[in-house]
């Protein structure tokens, strides 16, 4: 590594840090919302450069893609906040900006569509189900996977499992921790508990789309990324499958450095994704193209 490189990947490691504080703080913030989506795009176009230079940033690759997937599941949040401290003026052109725009107007309308079939008898069950029920039965425990994925940015892995196990304790019908087990125990060498992991937790999922498609991403964030595209591979094979088989080998393709690859990967899976009708899909794969091709300019 030269002193140029080493000197780029401290950069992307502070900014690691710095973005990971930021979005905790963007809570209370408002400020700092427009300074996440920054941050994390111009992280991820160090990683590519670095990638590209030969630079092994697994590690920081996972804890970007973390900071992401939290962008996307608080996209509501994140554009509100951008909103309220008048910045969004500021992000235009920002691929990342767009995508969370698009992701909250996707499942706006998703909300509308489905508001109109809740009429007459219909929205007393949903007042049942989504306000009483609720109430008198919290939802249950979810673990803290955060927790777990900075253990393995740090490279403690044995850190890693034991919150992994911890986690499992408390929240034991949480489906993702359980194959975060797995793969530790697989990165450990011990292949028949991290089978075992991956028995117990397949029950907790709907189908084995959803089951794969978890692990695909677990196994991206412990960076096997042979064990990713497995998994992203067998995804394209199966029914209902094909469009996020294909986005997770897109993301493996990324994280190797073959962005060429990955920009028809993510362009067939949009393709794939608008004729399945997943629209979160298809805003997310074209952002991802976006950005990819914006940092080979």
């Amino acid at each position: 590594m030269t002193t140029t490189q080493a000197s780029r990947f401290v950069q992307v490691r502070q900014l690691l840090d710095q973005t990971e504080r930021d979005v905790v703080a963007m809570r209370g913030e408002p400020a700092k919302a427009a300074e996440v989506i920054r941050q994390v795009e111009q992280i991820r176009a160090m990683q590519i450069e670095l990638r590209a230079a030969g630079v092994d940033v697994r590690a920081e690759q996972g804890r970007a893609d973390t900071l992401g997937g939290r962008l996307d599941r608080d996209a509501e949040l994140v554009v509100k906040r951008v909103t309220q401290s008048g910045a969004a003026a500021e992000l235009v052109g920002s691929a990342l900006w767009s995508e969370l725009q698009a992701t909250v107007a996707a499942r706006k309308a998703q909300a509308r569509r489905r508001q109109l079939t809740v009429l007459g008898v219909v929205a007393t069950i949903a007042v049942l189900l989504f306000v009483v029920l609720p109430a008198v039965f919290p939802a249950p425990p979810t673990a803290n996977t955060v927790a777990v994925g900075q253990l393995i940015s740090q490279g403690d892995l044995d850190g890693a499992l034991t919150r992994a196990l911890a986690e499992q304790t408390s929240a034991p019908n949480d489906p993702q921790i359980g194959l975060w087990i797995g793969a530790l125990y697989q990165q450990k060498g011990d292949e028949q508990q991290a089978q075992a992991a991956w028995t117990a937790a397949r029950p907790l999922y709907d189908d084995e789309v959803s089951f794969l498609s978890d692990r695909t991403l677990v196994f991206g964030a412990v960076g096997d990324l042979a064990a990713a595209e497995r998994d992203a591979e067998t995804l394209r094979a199966l029914d209902g499958g094909a469009a996020i088989g294909t986005y997770h080998l897109a993301s493996v393709r990324e994280q190797q450095g073959d962005i060429r690859t990955a920009i028809e990967l993510y362009e067939q899976a949009a393709s794939l994704a608008d004729g399945e009708s997943r629209p979160e899909l298809v805003v997310s794969a074209r952002a991802r193209m976006a950005t990819l091709m914006q940092s080979g300019q």
